[in-house]
């Protein structure tokens, strides 16, 4: 009878370790988009923030781990685990304010020099999320000595559970990504899961007093004899168990620097939008679940760990390898086979190693803290993964090349755990060692001579290697820590381009240079300006064209800044010592400068619905900027025409919310709106504007930035074609907003719109096909 509801009991416990990883991963995603629009959106913040997350959960997973071997009552301590991951959790809506204006503080009073501005970002994240990230790592070591109780096999044990608990973070990614942030916002996913961690807990105490005396006598007795064996200072046996641990700890972090280069090369296929980064992201979880579930189906009864551990190695670095060749012949694959297949084979081995190990363990009485000293190796390799591949792997070698790197230290240890089976060693050592010199030195033969672009996904190979075959064209391909950049032209050339991540992201045409024009000669008096994203640098040129004005930009991708000279036949601008670039995230930086501006101008990088541009486009960015705007000062938002009507409208109104003023422009090549927002009501006058254009000329700055225009006289623009841009004012856009609701940094809704688009009617974006106008 003990045994029948023991087992009912485990299934219901494997059920709501499912709920705790689902939640688990909502968390994750919340915390990472609060902190980031903290701490800004650069490489920099991401490692703080996702070390802080994982640091949280190594040193939890130790700490409760040896707790957990001391206590009989398993269930009531997983259940409180819960439920105080529920009370953190909800707590951070809170302090995340406080750290907001921590962080402003330490920033904005220069309390701090900017070499130890990383530091403090993990410091403080570490802070806010620690209590919850704690307490979430002990769930895992918690759960294992409960089953270890009534089973004998612990390994098999970790193995479903951690298949378990990873299936149900893999589904909270995919829920979360695609439903609730859209509906719910980030507080709401936040809220609904710190409810989903207190219900779990107070089912689990719920199970806990029903069947308390049936625990007590079938675990609690099984338990007390499994602490009478005496104890080991090893966590795994002999020099076997040693090796095993370096090479986990060495795998741990291939595995995340895997996933930030799977994500780089993947990038241009899938496309820049959330919704990409979100699958990749699932089905990296679901690979490793899965793998974890095979281990324990198939391979825990063969008994040789270090054959089969060396087997997970080998097959992971083959699949890496294997991810590799069909990215570089990715014309062959369409998306969805080229997701898959670039990232399921090599997490299933990876789910695989954490049981391995697992098997291993020495002193069955101390379960608990050997998987928590294994999982702090784990955490702990996975934040030096990530950081390695984004700020060693990336900007040294490139993608291409750091994946072979990793793959030829999958095969080493591959080789040296093989190697050191009794069996092998005798009959095979020789064999062994000869492959493994042949695959090592064949990988460094590649890494050193082979071209990084040869390694490229297919589209990117096709379209660098197009632009070399133009007549004086200059092809240059960057990686670094924030994107990969492929940058064409060159003096004379009419072709140039910027790709960032496989997308287009500007022009050298009048949208850009009037950018700029247009506050500056509505300003009175502008002698600061800041600029957000430079793109090709167009707007930056224009700026300082005006004799009085100095002009600040902020990148977030630093290679930008050292292909700009490819896009313009005169580039001493760029020695200009009126102008500076900064290497930062515009939000960021908007947020912690004490500078002051006289005009501000915006342009996030398109397609106006990628992950991330709604730092820019939200209510809140629009607020941060008025704190470094002056009283009489213009802030412009470019606003891309080719979205969906209604994602427009929600801009122009979180725009409209915070700038009671506003004047409407329109390029003349009607691509968009400029949205010019100020504090006092400017002045329009289009006899003077127009005079302005002539007597600084503007037009002839206009007509050079885009030499199609130059080539034929027909088409050169007129003062009477810029001022006949202006559309209105502040009133054409209140009375076509009243239906829809504001971007918030809390409902990034033009980010997140997958639900909205299967239910909306207004299914044609803008094409210059049809016309359609927006607020005419």
């Amino acid at each position: 009878m003990n045994r029948e509801i023991s087992t009912l009991s485990a299934y219901f416990v494997y059920i709501v370790f499912f709920f705790s990883g689902f939640a688990g991963l909502i968390y994750e995603l919340v915390w990472s988009r609060q902190l980031l629009l903290i701490f800004g959106n650069t490489s920099y913040s991401l490692a703080a923030v996702l070390s802080a997350y994982m640091a949280g959960l190594g040193l939890g997973s130790l700490a409760f781990g040896k707790l957990s071997d001391k206590t009989n009552n398993f269930l009531r301590f997983y259940a409180l685990l819960e439920i105080g991951i529920s009370i953190f959790a909800l707590s951070t809506l809170y302090s995340f304010s406080l750290l907001r204006e921590l962080y402003g503080f330490f920033i904005l009073k220069e309390l701090v020099g900017q070499n130890i501005v990383i530091p403090i970002k993990f410091i403080l994240s570490f802070m806010t999320i620690f209590p919850a990230t704690f307490l979430m790592g002990g769930t895992l070591p918690a759960l294992v000595k409960y089953f270890a109780g009534f089973s004998s096999n612990a390994p098999k044990e970790v193995a479903k559970l951690y298949f378990v608990n990873t299936l149900g973070a893999a589904v909270g990614v995919i829920v979360c990504g695609l439903i609730f942030i859209e509906m719910f916002g980030l507080k709401g996913s936040l809220i609904l899961a710190s409810c989903i961690n207190m219900t779990l807990g107070i089912s689990v105490l719920s199970l806990y007093r029903k069947t308390q005396k049936q625990i007590t006598i079938g675990i609690d007795d099984k338990s007390k004899s499994i602490r009478k064996r005496p104890g080991s200072k090893y966590i795994l046996g002999g020099n076997s168990g040693n090796l095993i641990l370096v090479v986990f700890g060495i795998s741990s972090v291939a595995s995340l620097a895997y996933e930030v280069l799977w994500v780089r090369i993947l990038t241009p296929a899938l496309g820049t939008y959330i919704y990409a980064f979100t699958i990749i992201l699932a089905v990296f979880l679901f690979g490793i679940a899965l793998g974890s579930y095979l281990f324990e189906k198939y391979l825990i009864a063969y008994k040789r760990t270090l054959i089969v551990f060396g087997f997970a190695q080998f097959a992971i670095g083959l699949s890496s390898l294997f991810t590799l060749f069909i990215n570089v012949y990715s014309n062959l694959f369409n998306t969805t086979s080229l997701l898959h297949f670039s990232i399921l084979p090599g997490t299933i081995f990876m789910g695989m190693t954490l049981p391995i190990v697992s098997e291993t363990f020495k002193d069955k009485g101390k379960v608990g803290e050997n998987l928590g000293l294994v999982y702090l190796i784990n955490t702990l390799g996975n934040i030096l993964g990530s950081i390695i591949a984004t700020f060693v792997l990336i900007p040294y070698l490139g993608s291409g090349k750091s994946i072979i790197l990793l793959s030829m230290i999958n095969f080493f240890l591959a080789f040296k755990l093989m190697a050191s089976d009794n069996l092998v060693r005798k009959k095979l050592s020789y064999s062994l060692n000869f492959i493994t010199t042949g695959v090592l030195l064949s990988g460094l033969v590649i890494i050193l001579f082979i071209p990084k672009e040869s390694l490229l996904p297919g589209n990117l190979r096709y379209l660098i290697n197009r632009m070399k075959n133009e007549e004086n064209s200059e092809v240059i391909y960057k990686e670094d820590e924030a994107a990969s950049v492929i940058a064409y032209g060159g003096v004379g050339t009419t072709n140039r381009n910027l790709i960032i991540d496989g997308v287009a992201t500007t022009n050298l045409g009048p949208e850009t240079s009037l950018l700029a024009h247009i506050p500056l000669l509505l300003h009175p008096n502008a002698r600061n300006m800041l600029i957000i994203a430079l793109g090709m640098g167009n707007t930056f040129r224009s700026a300082l064209l005006h004799k009085n004005v100095k002009a600040d930009v902020v990148e977030l991708v630093p290679s930008v800044t050292k292909v700009m000279y490819l896009f313009h036949d005169d580039y001493s601008f760029a020695s200009d010592t009126r102008g500076r670039i900064f290497i930062n995230d515009g939000r960021n930086y908007v947020r912690t400068t004490n500078n002051k501006y006289d005009v501000i101008v915006v342009d996030p990088p398109p397609p106006l619905n990628s992950a991330g541009t709604t730092v820019l486009y939200s209510k809140e960015f629009y607020q941060d900027a008025l704190r470094i705007l002056r009283p009489d000062g213009v802030f412009v938002a470019w606003i891309y025409f080719a979205s969906y009507p209604e994602d427009l409208k929600m801009l122009f109104r979180s725009f409209a919310e915070v700038f009671p003023y506003i004047l409407v422009f329109k390029p003349p090549t009607d691509t968009g709106y400029y949205l010019v927002g100020s504090l006092k009501r400017t002045n329009w006058n289009a006899e003077d504007f127009g005079n302005k254009l002539r007597e600084q000329d503007i037009l002839e700055d206009i007509n050079r930035s885009d030499r199609s225009i130059t080539e034929a006289e027909e088409h050169k623009l007129t003062s009477e074609n810029v001022v006949g841009g202006f559309v209105g004012t502040e009133d054409i856009i209140l009375r076509n907003v009243n239906n829809v609701p504001a971007v918030t940094d809390d409902r990034p809704l033009t980010e997140y719109f997958l639900i909205r688009r299967l239910f909306s009617q207004e299914q044609n974006r803008y094409t210059e096909a049809n016309q359609i106008k927006y607020l005419e």
